[in-house]
């Protein structure tokens, strides 16, 4: 279920984007990558790559996350509509998550292996939330298993796109 107006109720998380359709079937190409993996999404929306994931992939958690309430109960909706549960396998759940203001322990708590995100480079105030996110994330990981990160983006604003690279570049962390 998604909300067919672009921006509806002060988000764009109501509606499927295209970088998230485009993941997806990318997800469903390499299905491996997320065998037996704790994947977190990251601005799930209405929550269709992550569903694909987890009705595909046999990952062993995963947890889709976003911030608005009205896209938090639509997600809610659309995950259990699909079977989907934290008593089921894959184990899943929905979190809320801020960027700005997610604590470490919080990160710890999530405990991934693996980050996917699709359309969230649309605002260069979000794209370096979206970054700080990151290297908390990759700070919190575990040593055991090495973190993987995929981020799909349709390129809207050159200048954004290109300001998430830079301020990737700049973040001092070579790992991002």
């Amino acid at each position: 279920l998604e909300n067919v107006a672009l921006i509806s109720e002060g988000t764009t998380g109501l509606v499927t984007w295209e970088a998230a359709l485009y993941l997806t079937e990318w997800v469903l190409q390499n299905q491996q990558v997320f065998t037996g993996r704790s994947v977190l999404e990251l601005g799930s929306g209405v929550g269709l790559t992550g569903i694909g994931i987890c009705r595909s992939c046999s990952p062993n958690r995963f947890i889709f996350s976003d911030c608005h309430a009205s896209v938090l109960q639509k997600l809610r909706e659309n995950v259990q509509l699909n079977g989907l549960s934290e008593q089921t396998s894959p184990s899943v759940r929905v979190d809320e998550l801020d960027w700005t203001t997610a604590s470490d322990e919080t990160i710890r708590d999530i405990g991934c292996d693996t980050v996917i995100a699709a359309d969230v480079v649309y605002d260069p105030d979000v794209a370096g939330s979206l970054v700080k996110l990151l290297v908390k994330i990759l700070n919190c990981s575990s040593a055991e298993r090495k973190l993987e990160i995929f981020i799909c983006s349709t390129v809207r604003n050159p200048e954004t796109y290109d300001g998430f690279k830079r301020q990737l570049d700049l973040c001092g962390d070579d790992r991002v």
